[in-house]
């Protein structure tokens, strides 16, 4: 059951002036005559102003559609067949002027811009004074999230905290990588400490104490910072489940279950996204979704079609090369490209009108997290490690989590071999939910793995700034433009 909303947001944004221009993410235009110190006067104004903060998640540039494109072609285990523009993102030669990468870019500072404002305006408001450092907490936690998707993706980028209010600020320079983990780590440990355990009633959805605290784990490991890393995530054991079953965790009637820390509230009626019909093959037939026109498929020449255990009930609910049509009869959508098996939307009205919501941290999140930073912190895995990992293991198989097994259970590893069992787990566990491109990313192997598919990988490192934002930013000049573009 959907309980969120997020689209209640336009007002908010046309008063306070705080919408972007489209040619540009970091330039604001003014909507409105309406200054915005004449609006956030009321608790109701501060919950108007976090929900159109939520919002930006739902835009087709983001978690929507785009995002998925950004994140999931470039990877080792998705593939396209069909035209340049998502070709391009397969086979990482991409131009500086790529439009999906400047829309992910735009929208995600558009949500930024929305935190800021709620941090910056919110504070002074008369009301309720832990409703209030929740709400900012919220704002910080999404602020958190996108500069770290940013910073993993691009870099050294420009890092506004406050409000763009006059034109005269609306050019930023690059910051450090450093410089941003350090204000990702802030708002998390502050969000952590202010926002609830748990949600009910109509902000089901909305970010906790244990999203802000997987989300700083996360951020640790990615920094290799260890020790933090599996303290942080330690902290989150035994908050949430694992479900019995693998499939039951992506229901449409079981959404926001226990083993969901956080993710996107989409309720495919007043808005929805394309990842289900997009995922999926067969046309109408699929029972899965509306129209199965599979713009993402799996590469049959990855790890999770070639080295993936086929007895395995993981593998056969995320990945497919038969369905049972709507007509009863076999379909056979072929080996050359496999189809995705995770955004299952029996009554999806249109192929960009699921219903599902995308997942952005789940329990396996925090276990192997935990495993795997314990592991390195501790010079190589201990049986603490061991049983985080062998617990998504078991799941996997349809056994107990709680109970060893000596058929999948792992023993023995040496640290490196573990953290590379780790990394395959994950990859497996997580399959498109956004997260394998960063882990090929901070592994040092992102290049490397995809040209082993015989994908050229001519393009650099990282994602291009969009050309357009160096164009119209006075801060930045044609050498801050990532190597390789």
């Amino acid at each position: 059951m959907k309980t969120i909303r997020y689209f209640t947001y336009s007002f908010l944004l046309l008063a306070a002036g705080l919408l972007h221009s489209c040619k540009d993410a970091l330039k604001e235009e003014v909507f409105s005559f309406v200054a915005t110190e004449n609006y956030w006067k009321t608790e109701a104004d501060a919950e108007a102003g976090i929900i159109g903060t939520y919002e930006s998640f739902l835009s087709s540039n983001y978690y929507g559609r785009f995002y998925f494109e950004l994140t999931e072609l470039p990877a080792d285990f998705v593939t396209i067949n069909r035209n340049d523009t998502y070709q391009t993102l397969d086979r990482w030669d991409l131009i500086a002027n790529h439009p999906f990468v400047l829309q992910v870019w735009n929208t995600m500072y558009q949500q930024i811009s929305r935190a800021n404002g709620v941090i910056q305006y919110v504070p002074a408001i008369a009301m309720d004074e832990q409703k209030k450092q929740a709400i900012v907490g919220e704002a910080k936690f999404i602020r958190a999230f996108n500069y770290f998707n940013i910073v993993r993706l691009w870099g050294d980028s420009p890092m506004p905290l406050a409000v763009i209010d006059n034109l005269a600020n609306t050019s930023l320079p690059r910051t450090s990588k450093t410089q941003i983990y350090a204000q990702i780590e802030q708002d998390l440990q502050e969000a952590e400490a202010v926002l609830p355990e748990t949600r009910t009633g109509a902000a089901v959805g909305r970010a906790t104490s244990g999203a802000a605290k997987t989300l700083l784990a996360w951020v640790y490991l990615t920094q290799e910072k260890w020790q933090e890393a599996a303290s942080k995530s330690n902290e989150v054991i035994g908050k949430y489940q694992l479900l019995p079953k693998f499939g039951d965790v992506f229901s449409g009637t079981n959404e926001n279950n226990a083993e969901i820390i956080f993710s996107v509230q989409f309720d495919g009626t007043n808005r929805g996204h394309s990842l289900t019909s997009f995922a999926h093959a067969g046309g109408t037939q699929n029972p899965n979704c509306t129209n199965g026109v599979r713009v993402y498929s799996v590469d049959n020449k990855s790890d999770i079609w070639t080295r993936w255990d086929t007895t395995e009930a993981r593998r056969n609910f995320s990945v497919y090369r038969y369905f049972t049509g709507r007509n009863g009869t076999r379909q056979d959508v072929g080996n050359d490209y496999p189809a995705f098996g995770k955004y299952n939307a029996p009554s999806e009205t249109g192929i960009n009108n699921s219903y599902i919501n995308p997942i952005v941290l789940r329990y396996p999140d925090v276990l192997l997290i935990f495993a795997e930073a314990e592991s390195q912190a501790k010079g190589g895995p201990t049986a603490e490690a061991y049983e985080a990992i062998n617990k998504i293991r078991r799941r996997a198989y349809n056994l107990p989590v709680d109970q060893p097994s000596a058929t999948v259970d792992l023993t023995g590893l040496s640290q490196q071999a573990f953290r590379d069992a780790v990394i395959q787990e994950r990859g497996f566990e997580f399959v498109m939910e956004c997260k394998r491109l960063y882990d090929l990313l901070r592994t040092g192997t992102f290049k490397s793995k995809i040209q082993s598919l015989g994908k050229a990988a001519t393009a650099g490192d990282l994602l291009p700034i969009p050309q357009s934002e160096i164009d119209a930013n006075a801060e930045m000049a044609s050498a801050d433009q990532n190597p390789g573009y």
